[in-house]
């Protein structure tokens, strides 16, 4: 019997790309299999469930992009950018 996958209830990667950048994003999500990084894909971007067929590298990539691409839309008229 397989048990669904989860990931910890605190876990935000979009605060943690606001406090120390896309690094520490890839890092965080380093820690998951892909059966969580498809639930953190799911619950924090817009990825498509097609999107989230590759390495797992690659979902991380794709992660921490759209991560940083979220982050910033309210950074785009604004007078400053967040870290990297």
């Amino acid at each position: 019997m397989s048990t669904k996958p989860t990931i910890p209830k605190t876990y935000d990667p979009i605060s943690i790309y606001y406090d120390q950048g896309t690094a520490k994003v890839k890092e965080s999500l380093a820690q998951f299999d892909h059966d969580q990084l498809v639930l953190v894909a799911k619950t924090f971007t817009a990825l498509k469930s097609k999107e989230t067929k590759c390495t797992d590298e690659a979902l991380i990539a794709k992660i921490a992009l759209t991560i940083k691409s979220r982050a910033n839309q309210g950074a785009a008229f604004g007078d400053y950018k967040l870290p990297d």
